[in-house]
């Protein structure tokens, strides 16, 4: 299992300052990251679930925290989680995507998570995209999602074709909609990043 948790995000407001952070995961994937904040993503105090702080991206389209390729990105086949928790302050237009965290190369080479608005019905979203098309996409059915209300998210890879979205510790009921479930996910060359292209506001601690 792959995961390693980010916490004691330290750092200015400004635009290209870089955030610290202390990293705690497997043996084999201990290392700390280096977090930076882009076009003013910042810290906030106002609200956070737990040590007193949370990233806070109030441009719906350019604010973001990215992090640095490294292979702990490379999922391949697999058993891996990344949950976070998040909390909006609007929610995305009709048809539009709301970004958690990802990698990517360019649109169609990127893995992403994200809250759909499939025709006015929200569900969370993963998808992985190799020369523009889908290796795999995951949708959950219709979700009760709300301004101001802080929720647990994860998605889960456990075993070769079993893939799991989870919200608040409750099975959101992942079904496959493109690609295959035993698709390996590439080893992009391109940084990670946490709220990106489109996320509305948000709070996120992050635990990938």
């Amino acid at each position: 299992m792959r995961y390693f948790f980010l916490s004691s995000i330290v750092g200015s407001a400004a635009a290209g300052s870089t955030f610290g952070i202390t990293a705690i995961g497997t043996t084999g994937y201990p290392t700390a990251k280096a977090v930076t904040s882009n076009a003013g993503a910042a810290i906030d105090t106002a609200q956070s679930k737990f040590g007193g702080a949370s990233g806070q991206f109030v441009s719906a389209s350019s604010q973001y925290l990215s992090i640095p390729d490294s292979a702990d990105w490379y999922f391949g086949t697999g058993d891996f989680t990344v949950d976070l928790w998040v909390r909006f302050n609007s929610l995305p237009a009709n048809n539009a995507r709301s970004f958690l965290f990802g990698q990517s190369v360019d649109n169609n080479n990127r893995m992403d998570f994200q809250l759909f608005n499939n025709g006015g019905s929200y569900e969370w979203e993963y998808r992985v995209r190799s020369g523009g098309t889908y290796l795999m996409q995951y949708q959950t059915g219709a979700r009760t999602i709300t301004t101001g209300t802080w929720y647990h998210v994860a998605f889960v890879r456990s075993g070769t074709t079993n893939f799991y979205i989870f919200e608040n510790g409750v099975n959101a009921g992942a079904a496959l909609v493109a690609g295959s479930a035993s698709a390996s996910i590439p080893d992009y060359a391109g940084s990670a990043y946490v709220a990106n292209n489109g996320l509305h506001p948000a709070h996120s601690p992050l635990r990938p």
